[in-house]
């Protein structure tokens, strides 16, 4: 057969054992008019039409030139993989190929834990890319750009084979107190950002569904990106459709793999509710942990109540949180938050770890009795606390929370607080009519209600310095404060209040005095 290569033979060995043109191609992993395309230069080579429709209608039945053929082409495909050395099968424990999959971020963070597990144990040698889907995803993947597409269905192909992973629910993204009545009414009449790939960018599925009620909604902005999209919607702007995956931190830590490196982690090995934490139990503080476990009498870490029943700030959770990043997703906190928070922020003078161009302009520390505390040149990220940074750069990151709201969940109350103090952290419910009003814990920050209306703020020291920043909803205003002095802290009330105004932060609940 001159001319006729692998490819060619593939091809009509697949339409040869299935009779249909669609299931084909689809096996194939190519459009129909690329496979429309093999076929007529297998025609031409051979001199023979090869396949011809079916009376019935369905499929496509060989000519006798390729039936004849068929027996033969068996032979020659394993002659040729012989001949090249080319692999008989597919072992993953020792390919290096790298697997691209088109999908956007929903489907990527939801994929990504389970298949770095996969990775690990099953294909070690291999490595695996998310890149976005194109505007023509199929000329995407018979181009070999993408080996696989996530997605909502309406964004498949039709020529291509696909099935279902999973379904999900859509819930609407918009800055609190926006729209609180959102009817369909409302939900038309608002201007709408949108996540689209398809070549109509303003168009989704769920337009399809607002036409056959014979409604329709004003969709004003269109971007490829579920971030850029919620931060938009936190602008107060617009309202976005989103899925609830991606507003939602549902999933244990043990789920992000890696188990063994766990070693059950230590000390709660024979309490079962330690696979239940979730990031969301972690940046509310409502682990169940004390604050480190060197502050047990017997210095092992253990629950004091079940996770995510109520508030208690634990470093110890936070510390928790950086392992299952760290061992179950393989990330390396430090370059993760540098790509995608102090660099897009231009937080120039922040780090995890302590870098040597901090030594020309860094402050040293006053305890509480007076003495000068050196600064602490941490060689070791610990997310929990290790950050240096500049009060410019502090108050980029605050604007930038207090802007873009961080999909507007962070800053969002997710869990009462009903103690007295944040410290001493594990102290018993303060009786209902001495807890502060309408104080929560957000994801890392702490929110309140005030004379301004709903705030957040978010606080922290050590033995010889003390920082703070809050912002206030209303105003669209934020305070940050760096002392390098402990003592400093009694004034912070003060210094909030000079420049916000009274914004009824609760700062005998921060610092238990007044």
């Amino acid at each position: 057969m001159p001319e006729l290569d692998l490819t060619l033979l593939l091809t009509l060995r697949t339409l040869l054992e299935e009779r249909n043109v669609t299931k084909a191609s689809g096996l194939l992993g190519i459009s129909q008019p690329a496979m429309s395309g093999r076929l007529a230069k297998l025609r031409r080579l051979r001199g023979d039409p090869l396949f011809v429709p079916n009376s019935s209608g369905r499929g496509v039945v060989p000519t006798p030139r390729a039936e004849e053929i068929e027996p033969a082409i068996a032979g020659l495909i394993d002659s040729m993989l012989a001949s090249t050395g080319a692999p008989t099968g597919f072992d993953p424990a020792t390919t290096t190929r790298t697997f691209t999959i088109a999908c956007f971020e929903t489907p990527a963070a939801v994929l990504a834990p389970p298949l770095a597990t996969a990775f690990r144990t099953r294909a070690p040698r291999a490595r695996f890319s998310f890149v976005l889907p194109s505007v023509d995803v199929g000329e995407q993947l018979e181009a070999g750009d993408a080996d696989l597409l996530l997605s909502g269905v309406e964004d498949v192909p039709g020529h291509l084979m696909h099935r279902t992973v999973w379904r999900d629910h859509y819930a609407c993204a918009r800055v609190r107190g926006a729209h609180p009545q959102l009817d369909l009414d409302v939900f038309c009449e608002v201007p709408h950002v949108v996540v689209a790939n398809a070549r109509d960018r303003f168009s989704t599925p769920i337009d399809d569904r607002l036409a056959a009620l014979g409604r329709s909604r004003w969709v004003a902005a269109s971007v490829q990106s579920y971030a850029v999209a919620a931060a938009l919607a936190a602008s107060g702007e617009y309202i976005c459709t989103l899925p609830r995956r991606f507003l939602e931190l549902p999933k244990p830590l043990p789920s992000y793999g890696n188990l063994e490196a766990y070693g059950n982690w230590g000390d709660l090995a024979a309490d079962e509710r330690w696979r239940k934490i979730t990031p969301r139990h972690v940046l509310t503080h409502s682990t169940g942990f004390a604050n480190f476990a060197y502050l047990e009498p017997d210095e092992k870490l253990r629950f004091h109540f079940d996770p995510g029943t109520r508030y208690a700030y634990s470093g110890e959770g936070i510390i928790l949180l950086q392992f299952g990043l760290e061992q179950g997703l393989g990330l390396d906190m430090g370059a993760e938050i540098d790509r995608l928070i102090f660099r897009p922020l231009g937080m120039t003078r922040t780090s995890l770890k302590w870098r040597p161009d901090f030594a020309g302009n860094l402050a040293d520390g006053w305890t509480v009795e007076g003495k000068v505390e050196p600064h602490d040149e941490r060689s070791r990220i610990r997310v929990a606390g290790s950050m240096d940074t500049s009060i410019t750069d502090l108050g980029r990151f605050a604007a930038a929370l207090h802007a873009t709201r961080a999909l507007a969940e962070m800053t969002r109350p997710q869990l009462p607080i009903t103690s007295r103090s944040q410290f001493p952290t594990l102290v018993p419910d303060a009786p209902p009519a001495e807890r502060f009003p309408n104080l929560s814990a957000g994801l890392g920050v702490v929110t309140f209600v005030g004379p301004q209306g709903p705030g957040f703020y978010k606080g922290g020291h050590n033995e010889s310095t003390g920082n703070t920043f809050v912002c206030v909803d209303r105003a669209r205003r934020c305070v940050v404060i760096l002392a390098n002095d402990v003592r400093a802290e009694r004034a912070f009330p003060a210094i909030v209040e000079a420049a916000l105004g009274k914004t009824g932060v609760p700062f005998r609940w921060e610092y238990g005095r007044d």
